[in-house]
């Protein structure tokens, strides 16, 4: 096997695993939250609020809340804005959501009702929740069909046209995706902000 077929199929594996650990991440927080969507909802009143920056190579901003709402007479204690929220570096976007989350405020939240304990403020599926989650799919496609060129490659079969068109095609479905979902999470941010 030459030294081509071997980066080829190296580039394969980590393209099938960076889309299956994106996709692995993603896709479970869209599924719940669509899932709180129909639960219930209580009054709550927000304890704390703050904007953290987190330091790596990149600042990274979040929102941090903290609310207290009863269910049953319990008072319980949650911290989710929704599920698909995550920290990004536009920390504007989220000193918009910052702004919106004052301690002491009342706002609703939706509660499991068999699990009091699991909330979230905000719940649903969007658009831009979807397409963020969705990211890593092409990502894994394009590995596995990268790995099925290299094993036809060394294997000295012939590789048909469509396969090469057929990459091709999702090679730029990857880069339209990939491009969409950086927007994505950003106006996932801005709608945050706004229904807040």
């Amino acid at each position: 096997m030459n030294v081509a077929i071997v980066l080829e199929l190296l580039l394969a594996a980590t393209l099938v695993a960076w889309g299956a650990w994106l996709a692995g991440t993603r896709l479970p927080m869209v599924w719940l939250a669509r899932r709180a969507a129909a639960w219930q909802r209580a009054p709550a009143t927000l304890r704390l609020t703050s904007l953290q920056a987190a330091r790596s190579r990149s600042a990274s901003f979040r929102v941090l809340v903290r609310y207290s709402y009863e269910v049953a007479g319990a008072a319980i204690e949650g911290e989710r804005i929704h599920h698909c929220y995550s920290p990004s570096g536009r920390r504007l976007l989220h000193k918009g959501i910052f702004n919106r989350l004052q301690s002491g405020s009342v706002i609703a939240v939706h509660f499991d009702p068999h699990r009091p304990a699991e909330s979230t403020i905000l719940a649903g599926v969007n658009r831009d929740c979807l397409l963020y989650a969705l990211a890593g799919l092409p990502l894994l496609l394009l590995g596995l069909l990268l790995a099925l060129h290299g094993v036809l490659l060394g294997a000295d079969v012939e590789v048909p046209d469509w396969l090469e068109v057929l990459g091709v095609l999702l090679a730029s479905a990857c880069a339209t995706l990939a491009a969409l979902g950086v927007r994505a999470h950003d106006r996932l941010l801005e709608d945050v902000a706004k229904v807040l």
